[in-house]
């Protein structure tokens, strides 16, 4: 039955349908240029994260050291008071200028590294991103510093090939 219906398709019928098939795919994928959409665009260049996060090891927390010592220490889990839930609350509206410092450093340390500055050795660096590094007090802490000192890292090894330590991006924090 199959071989019969095949037989009785001439070889103009098979491309004309073909040809509409593909024409019909074409359209399908091609619509939005077709129909003069463009692809919806990022809302600002600036909004791109130009930092990475490195996970750093913790140190042992005073309960842990307790823990090895074969000593199990007595745990309350309570619930927050109302005080502790207000503070939280203010930190994490903290927390908003402090991404906004983050940004703006990020952005600075960029211009630094792409001004072309012909820096030649490490003393030399430290000493353009220190008055610019250690204006940001409220980044001075933990999680911020890292992805700062990642920043800082990969652009001088980029664009000066100087290796930097912790112990040299450290100093940029102090005043």
């Amino acid at each position: 039955m199959l071989l019969s219906f095949l037989g009785s398709v001439s070889w103009l019928q098979f491309w004309i349908v073909f040809g509409i098939a593909a024409l019909v795919w074409g359209v399908y994928v091609y619509k939005d240029v077709l129909l003069g959409k463009s692809p919806p665009e990022e809302e600002e260049q600036a909004s791109k994260r130009i930092w990475s996060v490195q996970e750093v090891e913790k140190a042992p927390t005073v309960q842990q050291s307790l823990l090895n010592d074969d000593e199990a220490p007595v745990v309350d889990d309570e619930e927050q008071t109302d005080e502790e839930v207000e503070e939280s609350d203010t930190e994490a509206e903290f927390e908003d200028g402090v991404f906004d410092d983050l940004e703006a450093l990020a952005e600075k340390i960029n211009e630094i590294f792409t001004n072309n500055v012909a820096v030649e050795d490490k003393e030399q660096l430290i000493t353009l991103l220190k008055p610019e590094v250690s204006r940001f007090t409220s980044l001075n802490r933990l999680p911020f510093k890292v992805a700062i000192h990642n920043l800082i890292e990969r652009q001088a090894q980029q664009n000066y090939n100087i290796t930097l330590t912790k112990a040299e991006t450290d100093t940029l924090w102090l005043a």
